[in-house]
């Protein structure tokens, strides 16, 4: 157990050696014991003052570290807490990584493996610009610019800065103002392109500000609009409307407009680079897809040689995914690629969510993803399967969980190979 407190990256050593330095100077200036104020040319209260000042900020930050451990210990996750600092001081220099998706299921991921990665210079998300509800689809329509939405989400996840500062970037107004239902982040991210002129210097200068540590970028610079066709030939077109369509249908196929959008150069540069390509967590047909139909980037990742992992939902999306098992998910994304692209499956156990939760979901037509793990062996793709969802109100992925499950995975696959 005395081993765990000498692994580095807990940030706790360094608080006791300055805490016992302080001490050591105020007992040795006060008690007479030994003349610092002439050895080092400091006035004797100048220095006492500093002694006094660094002996109670260590004293503080060591109390906070005792306190959270017991918050940990009492929840039962200590061994989980140790682990991950561990994986953290492992992965700290990432490979490049490049995530493609939208919604909430990227800026989980992100979040998650900037808090294990500490540095993620190295890390880029290509976000979908197809949303039209919302915040983003009003912007979108009276703007005439991208929806900011999903990409205010991956700037927050990625932000070193303040939590007050991300807070406010997330900050929803509410009551029956005009400005009801719009987040200051995605207000920001509109300003901001006024200001600049152009939709991509604003999210670069957003990132400024917020502090990102990696790289947010659309997918294209042009607005997309989704179009799904049935099964029995009907038509259902916009992302919002797909994603919440109450019909029973099963999805044939989904489209882009306009069908010939170029991807954003800088997007297929990071593909190019990229050591590690992640697609998903989100939805299927409405996160996923809109960025796998743009031809520049299908091809960019069919042709990388990068290891290729998808993280299926935790969860079927009714009106999208109904009755999808996990193989449907990853036959949809590797047929969308035109070949045998990905590498690893992400699948998730869901073991941890209550009876109302999950009758709750049942009640919405939505389920468990199956996971159909000889199917997806008999496809080639290797399969990680592991408890990593979250349920609270929600059965999403826990950011954590996500983050050390593909973080294992890429230190596997090449961290151990480029050592050997």
């Amino acid at each position: 157990m005395i081993s765990k407190w000498l692994i580095s990256g807990l940030g706790i050593k360094r608080w006791i050696f300055l805490l016992c330095v302080g001490v050591f100077t105020l007992g040795a200036s006060c008690g007479g014991v030994y003349d610092l104020s002439a050895v080092t040319g400091l006035n004797c209260t100048l220095l006492i003052c500093a002694a006094l000042l660094i002996s109670v900020v260590s004293l503080v930050k060591i109390m906070l570290f005792v306190e959270k451990i017991i918050k940990i210990a009492s929840s039962g996750h200590i061994d989980d807490y140790f682990h991950g600092i561990k994986l953290k001081k492992r992965v700290a220099a990432l490979p490049a990584i490049v995530m493609i998706g939208g919604g909430t299921g990227l800026s989980t991921m992100l979040r998650g493996v900037r808090e294990y990665s500490g540095d993620s210079k190295n890390l880029a998300a290509i976000v979908t610009v197809a949303d039209d509800g919302g915040s983003s689809g009003r912007l979108r329509e009276e703007m005439n610019i991208l929806p900011p939405g999903d990409i205010r989400n991956c700037l927050i996840a990625l932000s070193t800065e303040e939590a007050l500062l991300t807070k406010l970037f997330q900050y929803r107004f509410k009551d029956s103002t005009q400005l009801s239902g719009h987040s200051f982040g995605n207000l920001f991210i509109a300003a901001m392109t006024e200001v600049t002129g152009d939709f991509l210097k604003a999210v670069k200068e957003s990132s400024k500000i917020l502090a990102v540590s990696g790289k947010v970028l659309p997918s294209t610079d042009i607005a997309l609009s989704l179009r799904a066709v049935y099964e029995d030939g009907s038509i259902v077109n916009g992302e919002s409307q797909i994603a919440f369509n109450a019909l029973n249908k099963k999805i044939s196929s989904v489209h882009i407009e306009p069908r010939d959008a170029k991807a954003l150069p800088e997007a297929l540069d990071e593909i190019r680079k990229a050591k590690v390509i992640i697609i998903g967590p989100g939805s299927l047909y409405t996160s996923l897809m809109p960025n796998l139909l743009i031809n520049d980037i299908k091809e960019a990742v069919n042709r990388s040689s990068a290891l290729k992992i998808y993280i299926c939902n935790v969860m079927t999306q009714p009106g999208e995914t109904d009755n999808y098992s996990a193989y449907d998910h990853l036959n949809v994304i590797n047929t969308t690629l035109g070949g045998d692209s990905i590498d690893y499956i992400v699948v998730s156990d869901v073991t941890n969510a209550s009876e109302e939760l999950l009758a709750k979901y049942k009640a919405a037509r939505a389920e468990p993803v199956k996971i159909d793990i000889e199917r997806i062996a008999r496809s080639g793709v290797k399969v990680v399967r592991a408890n990593l969802s979250a349920a609270r109100d929600f059965l999403r992925h826990d950011p954590d969980k996500l983050a050390a499950c593909v973080l294992e995975i890429i230190k596997q696959k090449l961290i151990y190979k480029s050592e050997k």
